[in-house]
C-alpha cells in the first residue's frame, strides 16, 4: 500500500472519529457547540497526530452540529465523513489556514447530504 493511500485513510478515519464522537456527546445531552469546541480541542491537543488530521476531527465535528438537524436516519449521518473526506482532499490544497476551509467544507457536506436525502426520500 503507498504512501498516499495510506494517508487518504488515515484521515477518513480520523474523519469518522470526529464525527461520531460528536454525535455521542450530543446524543447524552452536551450543547452542540460545546460538544464540538471539546471534540476539536481534544484533536488539537494530541501530539501523536498529524496537522491535517487535527482539522479533519474538527470539521467533522463542526459538519456533526448542522446534520443533526437535517435528518436522524444513521444511513445518512455515516455518509457526511465520507464527504468531509472527500471536499476535504479536493479542497485542501486550495485554501491556505483554516478560517473558510472548516466551515466551508462542513456546510458543503452537509447540504450535499441535504440535497441526497431530499430527491432520494420523495422518489
Amino acid at each position: 500500500m503507498n504512501l498516499l493511500r495510506l494517508h487518504s485513510m488515515y484521515l477518513l478515519f480520523f474523519s469518522f472519529v470526529g464525527f461520531l464522537t460528536c454525535h455521542i456527546l450530543i446524543s447524552i445531552g452536551l450543547n452542540p457547540i460545546l460538544a464540538s469546541s471539546l471534540v476539536g480541542f481534544t484533536g488539537s491537543l494530541s501530539k501523536y497526530i498529524s496537522k491535517k488530521a487535527s482539522t479533519i476531527i474538527y470539521c467533522s465535528s463542526f459538519a456533526a452540529i448542522g446534520v443533526l438537524e437535517v435528518n436522524q436516519r444513521i444511513s445518512l449521518l455515516l455518509l457526511v465523513p465520507i464527504f468531509v473526506w472527500i471536499i476535504f482532499r479536493f479542497l485542501d490544497n486550495h485554501f491556505h489556514g483554516h478560517g473558510g476551509k472548516i466551515g466551508t467544507i462542513a456546510f458543503l457536506s452537509v447540504s450535499f447530504l441535504f440535497c441526497c436525502w431530499a430527491n432520494f426520500y420523495y422518489l
